[in-house]
């Protein structure tokens, strides 16, 4: 199950510099503590594309290669273009794919399926990994990530559970 990550509620200090106007009532005043969904609204009135991401199956193809897939879910009420997908982790990975502007209708699903290195021993677990999208949502480029905890299942099949689903405009931090 995808978490929400601004549901938890987890303050974040705040600590931009003052700028114009300091000094007046502002919602991020530097040293005031403020809730991850205040950052994010106050950045922003997008708050970006709303994807599920869960892994449906496994199988055995080869030299520690798997075939994973998983399926993509919009919970938005706007169509998302899935532009390119990846897992980058050094024990769980799979080469970037371009997707062509692959359509995902509001409330849609699709499942994406990955050919995996993973070469673990049983009960293994390999901590945050990432499946990550580059999507376009209404017209604007995003990242989402998609971090994973994996364990190896008694005969060494990835099993991955998602831990939290995050999206952030391509570009937000330049």
């Amino acid at each position: 199950m995808a978490l929400d990550p601004l549901a938890s509620g987890r303050a974040q200090p705040c600590t931009h510099p003052p700028g114009p106007g300091a000094g007046q009532a502002s919602a991020l005043s530097p040293g005031r503590f403020v809730s991850r969904r205040e950052m994010v609204t106050s950045a922003s009135t997008d708050p970006g594309p709303m994807l599920d991401v869960a892994q449906t199956g496994a199988a055995l193809m080869s030299g520690g290669r798997w075939s994973v897939p998983f399926t993509i879910a919009n919970r938005g009420d706007t169509r998302v273009e899935l532009i390119a997908a990846w897992l980058p982790h050094g024990r769980f990975r799979s080469a970037e794919r371009q997707l062509s502007d692959f359509p995902l209708p509001a409330d849609g699903r699709t499942e994406l399926s990955f050919e995996v290195q993973f070469d673990e021993r049983p009960g293994t677990e390999v901590v945050n990994t990432f499946v990550i999208l580059q999507v376009r949502h209404r017209e604007k480029v995003w990242r989402v990530l998609a971090r994973l905890t994996v364990t190896a299942d008694a005969d060494g099949a990835p099993v991955a559970a998602t831990q939290l689903v995050t999206a952030h405009p391509v570009g937000f931090a330049e």
